[in-house]
């Protein structure tokens, strides 16, 4: 039997920093979901909208109601796709880098969805205002 003192400490599998970009990418998960939902269920209330308005689009609004498909699977393939290409491909040292982008990625295609979706809404209300 081996006393107390002769067991030998385990030391962790990952480092501080993998185990940080490992939370960047499991915190930027949810955002390239919601985008995905988004995309999926609420472009095609937009589009019936937009078509009962009959007013002309801007182009990222065009380009968002004819391709939100496409778009949604980009979103959710991120997801995937990145925190294991990263994983097997990248040193540990530039994971967090990548990381803390994934993060801002997914919390800036949020914003960008919303807002191609709200774009002719608030050119609307613009020329209502004049």
């Amino acid at each position: 039997m081996a006393n107390s003192i002769d067991i030998q400490r385990v030391q962790p599998t990952r480092s501080p920093v993998e185990i940080l970009a490992w939370t960047m990418y499991i915190s930027a998960l949810p955002g390239w979901l919601v985008s995905s939902l988004i995309l999926a269920k609420v472009v095609p209330t937009f589009a019936d909208l937009f078509s009962g308005l009959h007013v002309e689009l801007p182009f990222a609004t065009r380009i968002m109601l004819t391709h939100h498909i496409w778009l949604s699977a980009l979103f959710a393939g991120a997801a995937v796709i990145l925190p294991t290409a990263t994983e097997l491909l990248v040193p540990a040292t530039r994971r967090l880098i990548i990381a803390v982008s994934a993060l801002a990625a997914s919390i800036a295609s949020v914003v960008l969805t919303l807002f191609c979706l709200y774009l002719p809404l608030i050119e609307l209300a613009i020329k209502a205002a004049k």
